[in-house]
């Protein structure tokens, strides 16, 4: 790896966005790493990773987030589809989750509290008396990064530790989230955690991508995802413990869709509901995929996990304004969140979220780029 002068996540014109620059043609390293700042003392870092087809991932240890994501078109323009921000001290302030990896646990826990070997915990509460992304630890921590080149691809490693009681949460938890930016247009993406005691763990990726570069908003992109059920949600986006039948329901996403035809049967007013994948425990195996019709970039998304939240940023503003003087609004992006279903911890139907010694965190996700012609 070698340090660079990397201008990719400075503010740049929008017409950058759309600019080849005959990247198949220049000698380019597949691993640079420059100084973004300092977060509490410690180094942040952005870390460049780019495959033999010139897509491109930039990621920072600062949340492992992904940055960037430079992906072609049809005609083989480059667009960065990852919604983002331009300087750290933005991301410092945001809070959309944009980008980061979420743990200990995504999502939302009804008022931060749940029962766990007979003991009661009530963790940290950010969302009026719920939890939110488990107060927002590990996003807005700075972790540990190494990264390497393999045959596969380059790719980046990050390892965080987060103590006994740190925001109610019990056991010493060390996690490594692994990204390899394959030679065949996958993001591979690793989360393993260990933790010395049974607590409750539920990781994801919350990455907003827009398949149009963020031209437009996200409503002509279509998505299906292969689920027949869903666990729902009240009028609060929490958890009420009850699997439904997606059939009839205006988000059943079994056929493709046009994200913005049903958004006015929807009660959440766009996508927000969590679908419990057709797979078997374990399996990874593609169970999502987006199609953005002018550009003709696709997005396929394998996983081990046993659900997928599928959320159309229906809260986005541009409290903090976005890379390239891009203001968002709701819906300029979509998220598609694989992991376990949110404040399962406190509901024993769902497969469990509790990892201990003897059941180390261990799960993968794969965001596989293509373009249709």
């Amino acid at each position: 790896m070698s340090d660079s002068t990397d201008t990719s996540s400075r503010n740049t014109s929008p017409s950058a966005l759309s600019s080849s620059d005959d990247m198949a043609h220049k000698p380019v390293s597949p691993l640079t790493s420059r100084l973004w700042g300092h977060v509490d003392g410690k180094e942040v870092r952005l870390y460049s990773l780019q495959n033999r087809n010139g897509v491109k991932l930039v990621l920072s240890n600062y949340g492992a987030s992904i940055i960037e994501l430079w992906a072609p078109d049809r005609h083989g323009k480059l667009a960065d589809i990852a919604l983002g921000y331009p300087t750290l001290e933005d991301y410092q302030r945001e809070l959309a989750s944009v980008g980061p990896v979420v743990g200990r646990y995504h999502n939302r826990i009804r008022n931060g509290r749940f029962e766990l070997d007979g003991e009661p915990y009530q963790v940290s509460v950010n969302e009026g008396q719920h939890s939110l992304h488990s107060g927002l630890e590990f996003q807005k921590a700075v972790w540990q990064a190494q990264s390497f080149d393999s045959e596969r691809g380059p790719g980046l490693r990050l390892r965080y530790f987060s103590p006994d009681g740190s925001h109610g949460f019990p056991g010493n938890v060390t996690s490594t989230v692994t990204y390899i930016l394959t030679h065949d247009n996958e993001i591979d993406l690793h989360f393993y955690a260990e933790a010395d005691r049974r607590t409750p763990l539920n990781f994801i990726q919350h990455a907003y991508f827009n398949l149009n570069g963020v031209s437009a908003t996200v409503h002509d992109h279509i998505v299906r995802i292969d689920a027949d059920n869903h666990a729902a949600y009240d009028k609060e986006a929490l958890q009420t413990g009850r699997i439904e039948s997606l059939r009839g329901q205006a988000f059943d996403l079994i056929e493709p869709t046009r994200i913005g035809d049903h958004f006015d049967d929807i009660a959440l007013g766009g996508y927000h509901q969590t679908y419990l994948l057709n797979k078997e425990a374990g399996e990874l195996k593609t169970v999502a995929s987006v199609y953005e019709p002018v550009s003709g970039r696709t997005m396929d998304v394998a996983t081990t996990s046993p659900s997928i939240t599928f959320y159309v940023a229906m809260g986005l503003n541009n409290s903090v304004p976005g890379k390239y003087d891009i203001e968002y609004a709701p819906y300029k992006g979509f998220c598609l969140e694989a992991g376990y279903v949110p404040d399962s911890v406190n509901y024993a139907h769902f497969p469990s979220t509790i990892f201990g010694p003897d059941r180390p965190y261990d799960e993968r996700v794969i965001f596989k780029l293509g373009v249709k012609q």
